[in-house]
């Protein structure tokens, strides 16, 4: 009897400490050791995005269930997320409470845009702009889509472009590097650093060869896909610069669904009815007075020839909105006020001023002098944010209650 119930216990014990006990007694297996050379390195992670001939890699993925959490925002925020190479990217954020779209972000082969709930502008600039439009107007994150793509999953690595650094020989961390020019023609290094254990990208970052990091993605929570490739389901944003980080977890995530490669009205514009479109590429063009693209002019979207209008299907999850599966879920916006107070879920009208003009921030005499801030704070601005701790002063938010249209102006949402 006394060896049943000690073998009752034992196996009770190994019941819950299971996780713990397998990784003491069998490591997990080594993916490569510092002996590895670039090419073996960059052939295993690109296999994730590629494949090979018996799997599919990952070309494109969705998650209906995100959940994003910005510094200065108590609380995670319901969130729907679509990416898909080379350049398509969509992401809804909606209020917890009403369940109402709050942003819109997104891009295509063509143009980046960007909208939120209290502003009357659908902010936009073509790619091919971005250098010029970062010249005249001033932003404090100038980041390319094109690495946020990257960091994403979607975009493999060109092992011509890197360079491998010096293994790390105790935590076998590694670092390829390559040289890129930023929009505004500065020398940036490009770094991806890999996990030679598990042989998993880490982190993407972007610094000043020798100097600051101006954008980092951390990359955690690896899971098995069906198709036996490995995504990461947890996501931290940092962009030291404008004192911004934010975490984005994946749920529910479906690799290269069929919808995503068919429905090629989820990369489009929407169109909102109230709200102006603001290129701030055509605007810089015109502030330096380039008569070959003058700047167009700026109707209300319910005036423009539209692309069909999104209309977002709601889950029952309160607080959330999800991205549509087939173009059957895309509809024209109502115009009529009455008509959008039937849909708790419709896009409010914004009232603007009913002049054609580019929005406070992006006028250059919009920005305030930067405040200053205490030591420990500059230090390391994200601590509060990397301890779950949300500092109000990091970013003022639509959701706080004394959050105003003006709060916004002072950090303007271009990701470009």
């Amino acid at each position: 009897m006394t060896t049943r119930c000690a073998l009752l216990i034992v196996a009770v014990l190994a019941a819950q400490t299971g996780c713990a006990m397998r990784g003491r007694l069998f490591p997990q297996q080594m993916v490569f050791d510092t002996s590895v050379d670039k090419e073996q390195l960059i052939t295993h992670l690109n296999r994730n995005i590629t494949g090979t001939t018996s799997q599919s890699g990952i070309v494109s993925w969705q998650s209906n269930k995100a959940r994003l959490r910005i510094t200065g925002v108590p609380a995670y925020l319901p969130t729907s997320i679509a990416v898909e190479a080379p350049r398509n990217f969509r992401m809804l954020v909606s209020n917890p409470m009403t369940g109402g779209q709050e942003v819109d972000i997104g891009s295509n082969p063509e143009r980046f845009w960007f909208w939120q709930n209290q502003a009357p502008e659908m902010v936009t600039v073509r790619h091919e702009d971005v250098p010029l439009a970062l010249q005249h107007i001033r932003m404090p994150v100038h980041i390319h889509p094109d690495w946020l793509m990257e960091a994403l999953g979607v975009i493999p690595l060109d092992p011509h472009e890197y360079q491998m650094g010096t293994p790390h020989p105790d935590s076998g961390i590694v670092d390829l590097v390559t040289l890129r020019k930023s929009p505004l023609g500065q020398n940036l290094e490009k770094v991806v650093r890999v996990d030679l254990a598990r042989g998993e990208i880490r982190e993407h970052f972007i610094r000043i060869p020798g100097g600051d990091i101006l954008a980092r993605a951390r990359l955690d929570d690896y899971r098995p896909m069906p198709n036996g490739a490995h995504l990461a389901h947890n996501v931290k944003l940092y962009f030291p610069e404008a004192k911004m980080a934010m975490t984005l977890d994946l749920h529910n995530v479906t690799v290269n669904p069929p919808a995503l490669a068919h429905n090629k009205s989820l990369w489009q514009m929407p169109q909102m009815a109230g709200c102006h479109t603001v290129d701030i590429g055509a605007i810089a063009r015109m502030q330096v007075g380039r008569g070959a693209n003058p700047l167009p002019e700026m109707r209300p979207q319910s005036e423009t020839p539209p692309p069909t209008a999104y209309e977002f299907k709601y889950e029952m999850v309160p607080g959330r909105i999800a991205l549509p599966d087939s173009s059957a879920q895309h509809a024209s916006l109502p115009n009529s006020v009455d008509a959008v107070s039937e849909n708790p879920f419709a896009v409010k009208q914004a009232v603007g001023n009913g002049e054609d003009e580019a929005p406070a921030w992006a006028k250059p005499a919009a920005f305030p002098r930067e405040a200053k801030t205490s030591d420990a704070a500059s230090a390391n601005p994200f601590a509060e944010f990397e301890n779950g701790v949300s500092s109000a002063a990091a970013l003022p938010s639509a959701y706080s209650v004394k959050a105003s249209r003006s709060s916004w102006d002072q950090l303007p949402p271009g990701r470009e």
